[in-house]
């Protein structure tokens, strides 16, 4: 998340929101005994799906570091995990003028 530039005190934060978590598991209508969590987010947790999004941030930025393809569709050149979202609207890309939708059915 440093790499990302996200603020030090929010990184520090999450990180003791994680840090040393216990939890019990109810079987049967029994509770267990107190344990560690040592992977994983909290079940249930508001932050899972952006913490989500940040680690598949992290893992594309690394994974496509370097690369200058891109997938061509309907005649545009997607260079950006972003513009595919945008193309199946039928809007414009971030950063360019309205172009006609180039979709054709």
């Amino acid at each position: 998340m440093m790499d990302m530039r996200y603020p030090l005190h929010l990184i520090d934060l999450l990180a003791k929101l994680y840090r040393k978590q216990l939890a019990k598991v109810k079987v049967a209508g029994t509770l267990s005994e107190w344990f560690r969590v040592k992977k994983k987010v909290r079940q249930g947790c508001v932050l899972s799906p952006y913490l989500f999004n940040i680690l598949a941030e992290m893992v594309m930025r690394e994974t496509l570091d370097g690369f200058q393809g891109g997938l061509q569709i309907g005649g545009r050149m997607i260079t950006n995990l972003g513009q595919i979202q945008e193309f199946w609207k039928g809007g414009p890309v971030r950063g360019r003028s309205p172009e006609p939708n180039p979709r054709k059915f």
